[in-house]
């Protein structure tokens, strides 16, 4: 799998964290869902993420851009943000939806996302 930034885009997209399908959870990675309607392909992005009380502080996010969706998953955070404002900043696309077979492909090939863009995040700090 290709772990380099391509095209980056900056985009920010602003909204009210709702409760979603709860399926991000169950791989280990819950996510905050906004709803947003973006003319961005489909796919998991790279990007930062803050809450409104502390938009001071961007956390690195795995983020997946859906039809009238962002989710972002805030990397080795645990926080409740139900109802809570977020701002999401897209800042590449890492790779199209790919469809898997059962819950352990996709666990799988989340940890892949998520050592991608750790990696990506650690070689922008310098």
């Amino acid at each position: 799998m290709l772990c380099k930034a391509v095209n980056p885009l900056p985009m920010t997209v602003v909204g009210i964290v709702q409760h979603g399908q709860q399926k991000a959870r169950l791989y280990g990675t819950p996510t905050a869902n906004i709803a947003a309607h973006l003319n961005l392909p489909s796919g998991v992005y790279g990007g930062l993420t803050s809450i409104h009380e502390t938009h001071l502080i961007q956390i690195p996010s795995l983020c997946y851009v859906s039809q009238g969706v962002v989710e972002s998953y805030l990397i080795d955070q645990e926080v409740l943000l139900y109802g809570t404002e977020m701002i999401v900043e897209l800042l590449w696309f890492h790779r199209p939806p790919i469809p898997f077979k059962n819950d352990i492909q996709m666990a799988n090939l989340i940890q892949e996302d998520l050592a991608c863009l750790r990696k990506q995040f650690n070689s922008n700090k310098g």
